[in-house]
């Protein structure tokens, strides 16, 4: 199957906040997770430089274009497929590039919305999810984080982490290779400066996020975990 019409075969989401999401062959996106990733062979595999030299523009011409604002990008387990934000002004959307025949192709919208932001993407270790965050709740409880999770046949529908999404802003979600979960929440009292600190949650069902300690967490502001 060609490039075109792997990254071409997309659905609507059933919500109408939701413009088009790219819907790509499970057996192509299908992750079994495979860490401890050995960093030095993918990026030898990925035909980058290597890690001691200095650096380079990812993508150039394909991801990395003038004139516009990349940014919050995460990689599939294999390597092969990068998401990333990009800033379109008064909203962000998702983006994808494909691996293929020794270059990343040139990138294709995954998330967007006319109403709505998509961007700070991250592929959970499992690599069966990629989470995000998105005001599509037409910005009345501001940020969440969210994810969309892949199938036998391709993505689903968005769906908002309820265990981790309140009514402050949250960013920015990883994970460890333990499962646990790292964001950052605004803190502040609504209407005032955000003030958003880190915080951790268990993997375990029921667990609450817990604020990191003030080694990390300061009156400064702290995010992008």
């Amino acid at each position: 199957m060609s490039r075109t019409a792997m990254l071409r075969r997309s659905f609507l989401l059933s919500l109408p906040v939701f413009a088009a999401a790219a819907s790509l062959p499970a057996e192509t996106t299908k992750q079994q997770g495979n860490l401890p990733i050995d960093w030095p062979a993918r990026i030898a595999r990925l035909g980058g430089p290597a890690p001691e030299q200095s650096p380079v523009k990812f993508g150039a011409g394909s991801i990395s274009q003038p004139d516009r604002y990349e940014y919050g990008s995460t990689l599939t387990t294999d390597g092969t497929l990068f998401f990333f934000g990009v800033d379109l002004g008064h909203r962000a959307e998702i983006r994808v590039s494909l691996w293929q025949d020794g270059r990343w192709s040139e990138d294709e919208v995954f998330l967007s919305s006319d109403t709505a932001s998509y961007n700070d993407p991250m592929m959970s270790i499992n690599g069966e999810r990629l989470y995000f965050i998105t005001d599509q709740d037409n910005g009345d409880d501001g940020f969440d984080i969210a994810y969309v999770e892949q199938g036998d046949t391709g993505w689903s529908e968005v769906h908002i982490a309820a265990d981790l999404s309140t009514a402050r802003d949250e960013y920015f979600w990883s994970e460890s290779i333990s499962t646990r979960q790292f964001f950052a929440r605004d803190t502040a009292a609504r209407g005032t400066r955000p003030d958003f600190d880190l915080f951790v949650q268990e993997s375990e069902p029921g667990s609450a996020a817990v604020r990191l300690p003030a080694e990390i967490n300061t009156r400064h502001h702290e995010g992008d975990p």
